[in-house]
């Protein structure tokens, strides 16, 4: 009996599978860990799993994701949403799943071909940036919070990039941008000189 919500996997090694869509249809998968075992994975791509995507957007949704590297691909022609199902539940990009945050690691993230990955939404949780995240292709990122959203300052760099994506939509920010060197801060201090927020 399996306890994951939504599992993919080929158990007998020699039943691969996978889906391909086209048209406009999107798909999208809710899942939850098992009922018995709560620490169960909600969403798994154990293995031997490929997905081609043709809709607008493809959305995952589950609190735990576990997207294997052992042949996984999911690529997708228009954008891929990953998102908590629980409002309010932390996202960490770089870290594990636990019991209070949905983790994201780079190697995760890099079976995953799309032009525009989405992560989270209005009813997350604050989104951390714990370690590098690198794509193998060029991809826009989207993240949405409805609290935090916690990366990296550099000299300042990020959270100018930050400011200038927020002026192009009009939105109002506020950015606190921290470093632990007081060299890194002065430089920031310097190059943001003209970014308010």
């Amino acid at each position: 009996l399996r306890q994951n919500g939504i599992r993919f996997e080929d158990s007998a090694g020699a039943f691969a599978f996978t889906m391909s869509t086209t048209g406009t249809g999107s798909v999208t998968l809710t899942a939850t860990a098992g009922n018995s075992d709560p620490s169960s994975g909600a969403l798994t791509f154990a293995d031997d799993t490929a997905m081609s995507l043709g809709g607008v957007i493809n959305t995952f949704i589950a609190d735990t994701m576990d997207i294997g590297t052992s042949n996984v691909s999911i690529n997708a022609t228009n954008a891929i949403r990953l998102r908590q199902n629980t409002t309010g539940k932390a996202i960490d990009l770089g870290g594990a799943d636990s019991a209070t945050q949905l983790g994201l690691t780079d190697a995760e993230l890099d079976v995953i071909s799309t032009p525009m990955l989405d992560i989270g939404n209005a009813g997350s949780g604050p989104i951390t940036v714990s370690a590098n995240i690198t794509r193998p292709a060029a991809t826009n990122l989207d993240l949405a919070s409805g609290a935090n959203i916690d990366v990296a300052t550099g000299s300042g760099d990020i959270p100018r990039l930050i400011a200038d994506h927020a002026r192009r939509q009009d939105l109002a920010v506020q950015i606190d941008a921290i470093d632990q060197q007081e060299s890194t801060i002065e430089i920031a201090r310097r190059l943001s000189a003209a970014y308010p927020e």
